[in-house]
C-alpha cells in the first residue's frame, strides 16, 4: 500500500500532465496563428499576432517548466538544486506571463478593431 505523502505526489504528477494535455492544443493553436499573420499588411494584425505568437512560446515555457518541476519534486527529500533551479524558472515564466497578458489586455481592448 502506497503511503499517503506518496499518493498526493503521483496524483499531482497526473494532474500536471492532465492540465499540460489539455492546455498544449491552446498554446499550439497561439504559435499556429500567430506565425500566420505576422506578415500582414494590417498594422494592428500583425502587433495582434506577434502578443498571440509570444503568448504561445511563453505559456509551452511555462508549461514545459511546471511539469518539469513536479516531476523533481521528491517531498520526502530535501529540495535538489535541479528542482530549485526549475521552480524559479517557473517562477520567472509566471510573472512574464502575467505581464505579458497585462500588455495583451491593453493591446485588444484599447484599439478599435476596424
Amino acid at each position: 500500500m502506497m503511503s499517503t505523502s506518496t499518493q498526493d505526489t503521483t496524483i499531482n504528477k497526473i494532474q500536471s500532465l492532465c492540465g499540460f494535455v489539455c492546455i498544449l492544443p491552446l498554446l499550439i493553436y497561439a504559435i499556429y496563428v500567430g506565425k500566420k499573420f505576422a506578415k500582414d499588411p494590417n498594422k494592428q494584425c500583425v502587433e495582434d499576432a506577434t502578443w498571440l505568437f509570444v503568448y504561445g512560446i511563453l505559456g509551452l515555457s511555462t508549461q514545459v517548466v511546471a511539469l518539469t518541476t513536479d516531476f523533481l519534486n521528491k517531498p520526502s527529500e530535501q529540495p535538489s538544486v535541479l528542482f530549485k533551479i526549475f521552480a524559479i524558472m517557473f517562477l520567472l515564466c509566471t510573472l512574464a506571463g502575467l505581464g505579458w497578458s497585462i500588455y495583451g489586455i491593453e493591446l485588444f481592448f484599447t484599439e478599435p478593431i476596424w
